[in-house]
């Protein structure tokens, strides 16, 4: 973290002159300490409903993942439709077990699309489906899958599913 604070002649990628210059040799010790001991949250907001926003702490992280990944990423003409585990920590109601006998252990399940092991997009399970799709008469797993195909860039893109 400290080459973050280091002159451009010392890190010519990360370095800044004006953040040496004006912070001192000490800089990156500081901004740990800030980091670790600084939290801010705003007593006035009314967090939603459970049923409409589960992740509402990080909504707005998993957005911005959503949306940053699409452009990062081309797809090739052959992807994958698969669920994937985001182990976590802790005590969770939407912490799920993978299998008796499996190694990962607890999670979140997410339903993602990977192309080449590099994920896409992703649904997290707890997450409301569209009604849309559900009034179409498709189970909820199927209505995620369908609002992550709708959403890519571009078209023709063969999509292999396991267990789904």
């Amino acid at each position: 973290m400290t080459c973050k604070f280091c002159s451009q002649k010392q890190d010519p990628t990360q370095g800044n002159d004006f953040v040496f210059k004006n912070c001192g040799p000490d800089a990156g010790r500081q901004y740990q300490m800030f980091r670790h001991f600084f939290g801010i949250q705003d007593p006035l907001t009314i967090s939603p409903p459970r049923a409409e926003c589960p992740n509402y702490k990080v909504n707005e992280f998993f957005n911005w993942l959503r949306y940053i990944w699409k452009h990062a990423w081309d797809l090739g003409p052959t992807v994958s439709a698969d669920e994937q585990t985001c182990s976590m920590q802790g005590q969770s109601i939407y912490k799920t077990r993978c299998g008796k006998f499996k190694r990962i252990g607890d999670g979140i399940q997410t339903d993602a699309i990977a192309d080449d092991g590099y994920t896409f997009d992703f649904y997290f399970r707890n997450e409301p489906v569209a009604k849309k799709w559900i009034s179409a008469g498709l189970s909820p797993m199927h209505a995620r899958l369908l609002h992550m195909f709708e959403i890519f860039l571009d078209l023709y893109h063969r999509v292999n599913m396991d267990n789904l």
